[in-house]
């Protein structure tokens, strides 16, 4: 994957929503920051098919049975 897909995959992972106001300008924006974004930055752009990584990944969370992350920020 190059570096454009993979901005553009990037920023597809962390907004999740945006409103425009009837004069076309930017209300608010949305931003999802979960286990996938952190596992996608954690693995440099790549997905991980093992789930390896460091002993504090996302799967090492889900395996102590840690809740899983899903913040919603709103800008």
């Amino acid at each position: 994957m190059n570096a454009r897909e993979q901005q553009k995959k990037l920023l597809h992972m962390l907004i999740s929503k945006i409103t425009i106001s009837k004069t076309r300008e930017i209300e608010s924006i949305e931003l999802n920051i979960n286990d996938n974004l952190i596992m996608y930055l954690s693995n440099g752009g790549e997905p991980s098919p093992g789930g390896g990584g460091s002993p504090f990944s996302v799967a090492s969370r889900r395996m102590l049975l840690i809740n899983p992350v899903n913040i919603k920020i709103y800008i």
